[in-house]
This record gives structure tokens, sequence and C-alpha cells, in this order.
């Protein structure tokens, strides 16, 4: 469906920044979601997005995420076969907030257990470990209806560009490479959308 930039000014669409503002996602996921046809929108003349209020309000409900809210604790679950990087992400979660939940899992098996008993909100998910890959733990995520909405932010040590768009494709949100600092870390988990989690100084 294609609809006139005014049409969409006139009433209440959101564009698809506005709507991963309110989600608390990235614009790479909630185009993602609109492909798959999970959330809908329509298309303006000039080939842009935009969102109804009230879908993105009944797709909110959907996932379980209250509009512009957060759940009183943060589930972030560290995959990666490295313990010291493990340990190094785990004290830069615990020291934002008590209600940062951080757990650890050092290989693909491992998070794939941890999914569904830990239900993490957030999966800092390393590309290259042992037996499961970081690519495939992603692609099984997204492809499970229980977990799919789970956000994942992949790492890597290395920088090679078709390992980074494959799981971005996968559905990951970014790919972050190591040496990860904080800011970098905050940034890509969009902190500035847990105002009930991140109440004191992140410097």
């Amino acid at each position: 469906m294609l609809m006139d930039e005014t049409d969409t000014a006139k009433t209440n669409y959101l564009t698809p920044k506005e709507v991963a503002a309110t989600l608390g996602v990235s614009p790479i996921t909630i185009r993602q979601w609109a492909q798959k046809g999970d959330l809908p929108s329509v298309m303006t003349q000039g080939g842009h997005r935009r969102f109804k209020e009230e879908d993105v309000s009944n797709f909110a409900q959907k996932i379980s995420t209250q509009l512009k809210k957060t759940k009183e604790t943060l589930r972030i679950l560290i995959v990666d076969d490295d313990p010291e990087f493990s340990n190094y992400l785990e004290d830069i979660l615990s020291s934002l907030s008590p209600s940062i939940v951080p757990k650890k899992a050092a290989d693909g098996f491992a998070a794939g257990k941890e999914l569904f008993l830990f239900q993490p909100h957030i999966v800092l998910l390393d590309l290259r470990m042992p037996g499961i890959s970081g690519v495939e733990v992603c692609k099984s995520t997204k492809r499970d209806p229980s977990t799919q909405y789970t956000r994942i932010i992949a790492m890597t040590g290395h920088s090679e560009s078709s390992e980074i768009e494959t799981v971005i494709e996968a559905g990951a949100e970014c790919c972050l490479t190591k040496p990860i600092f904080k800011e970098q870390l905050l940034e890509a988990i969009n902190i500035s959308k847990y105002p009930n989690i991140f109440t004191g100084s992140t410097k």
C-alpha cells in the first residue's frame, strides 16, 4: 500500500526511528520485523516505511513490551568462550545497576539452554565458538517463536565483513568488534531506553 507523505503526516504514523525509540530496539530490527510481516507498515510514494501508532502498540503488547517502560530487571546473557572477556563484560554490566542481571554461557550449547531457562532480554553473542557458532545460535533463536524477539548483539574479534553481514541478516541488531569498550557496549544496549534500570551515572 502506497501513501502520500502528507497523508502519513496528518495521521498517527511513526517513522522507523520513532518506532525503534519507542520499543527500545534498533531501526534495523524494526525493518526486519516489518519485512517479515510481524509489524504492519505502509510505504510512502517516496519509498519510506511508516507505522500506525495503534499497530505499534498492539505489537508491543504481543511481545510483552510496555511502551516507554522497562521491567524490574534487565536480564543479559553473555555468550563467549573466553572467560576473561566474559568476566570483563559481566563486571561492566553489574556495575551499572543492581537491576541488571548478567549471566554467562561458555558456548552455543549452553546458550541454547539459558535462552529458555534464563529468558534474557538481550544476548551478547560471540560469533566464533567451539561447537555451535554464534551465527547458528542467532538463527535458531530468531526461528523459535518463544525467543524470536530476544535482542541479539553480536561480538567478534575478527573484522570479516561476510561474517558480520551474515549475523545481521540472521537477526542480530549489530556486531561489535573486540576489544569492546564500555561506551560502545552501552550504546549498543541503548541504555536511554531503560530509564528505570539506569538511574545513576554510567560514566
